[in-house]
Order: structure tokens, then sequence, then C-alpha cells
């Protein structure tokens, strides 16, 4: 059953919204478990019309003990989307805080 194992895979790839602010600045921005932190970054740099490799990291509670969390880098995403993944929020979207 190795490939239902690998199409499951596929499908339990989680999506979430980010909802993001800068400088008082509000946009949304969609990730999925498998895009890497250098992507996401440069999506961030150009919604906040920040320069390209313009180092960004942001910040959100972690929803099981509610404490504020840095992300910034692929291991802090990956561990976003695993934590995430097992305790969705509401609405499948989290409030971050864009840190350039």
């Amino acid at each position: 059953g190795g490939a239902d194992a690998a199409s499951l895979g596929r499908e339990a790839r989680s999506k979430l919204e980010l909802k993001c602010s800068f400088g008082g600045v509000s946009a949304s921005l969609h990730v999925t478990s498998d895009l890497a932190w250098g992507a996401l970054a440069a999506q961030l740099a150009a919604l906040f019309k920040q320069p390209p490799g313009a180092p960004v990291l942001f910040t959100y509670r972690a929803p099981t003990d509610r404490r504020m969390v840095a992300c910034a880098s692929d291991t802090d995403l990956k561990r976003m989307m695993t934590d995430l993944g097992r305790d969705p929020p509401k609405g499948g979207a989290i409030k971050v805080a864009v840190v350039f």
C-alpha cells in the first residue's frame, strides 16, 4: 500500500493563510507546508515593498501554549506548519507580525 500513503501525503499538505501586518499595512499570504523559507521571505518583501533579499522574520502565537514564536528559517517554518497542522487555527488563518 505504498502508493496510498504517497497520495495521502500529497493531500495532507497543509495550507495556511498568514494575515501579515508590517508598519501599519496588512496583507494576506497563503502558504503551504512545502514552501521554502526563501520563497516566503521573497513574497513578504514584495508584499511590503522591501528590497529583494531583505532579511525578514515574523512572529506568531503558538497554538499549544499561546507564546509568541519567531519564524525566520526553513526549520522554523516547518515547525510552524507541523504545529498548526496538528492544531489548526480557526478559519485556517493566523495573524503574524512581520519584521524587516
